[in-house]
């Protein structure tokens, strides 16, 4: 399907051994700016009256689709169900990385004139607004066109990645809904992860 490797602060400083660092100062200006999404999505419900915190992984994704790669079937990246029983308390606890994410966010990495005739498209069973999207047949397709940003609800959106004809970048990274009297601080906090996890990030737009 693809390769994935997983960026964090330390990947874009060369290594103690005098390695080289594993993304330059590019692909980490696109790290920082997919993180501080978190702040911006403060802001955003706070200009309609509803304040709520976001928290986004320390990390992103960086997953590379080959020309001719298969394809991600369709799922959701979050967990929204009835955890009544044990059957159910059991899944709820051993699915507690899935279960937490309730946004996810993607960058796309590619060229800027990407066709449908490429393939690639982020394909979804849900509405779509704000970008100009192919409908058919109640299914949205998003083209992977470099620079786009797609946000949605991690546990409602169920989409799958259509197989791709030429190679494809995609930064993601997951987030959760964080606790309510922590809205807000985004925009002063730019700390390590609470538990290696997840913490807030800040950036000025460049």
């Amino acid at each position: 399907t693809d390769r994935v490797c997983y960026l964090r602060p330390s990947s874009f400083l060369a290594a103690e051994t005098g390695g080289a660092a594993l993304g330059g100062p590019q692909l980490q200006s696109c790290h920082e700016r997919l993180r501080a999404t978190a702040a911006q999505l403060e802001r955003g419900f706070a200009e309609v009256g509803a304040a709520k915190s976001f928290l986004l992984t320390d990390w992103t994704q960086l997953a590379h689709y080959t020309e001719g790669s298969g394809f991600y079937k369709w799922h959701r990246d979050g967990l929204e169900s009835d955890w009544s029983g044990l059957l159910g308390w059991y899944y709820w606890l051993q699915r507690g990385a899935v279960r937490r994410r309730s946004v996810t966010g993607i960058l796309y990495l590619n060229e800027e004139d990407w066709l449908p005739t490429s393939g690639g498209a982020l394909r979804c069973r849900a509405a779509v607004a704000g970008v100009d999207v192919e409908k058919k047949s109640g299914l949205a397709e998003i083209l992977p066109k470099g620079g786009r940003l797609v946000l949605f609800d991690s546990r409602k959106v169920e989409h799958e990645v259509v197989s791709t004809l030429r190679d494809r970048w995609a930064l993601t990274a997951p987030g959760v809904r964080g606790p309510p009297h922590a809205a807000g601080m985004a925009e002063r906090t730019e700390g390590t992860a609470k538990g290696g996890l997840y913490s807030r990030h800040q950036t000025e737009n460049r």
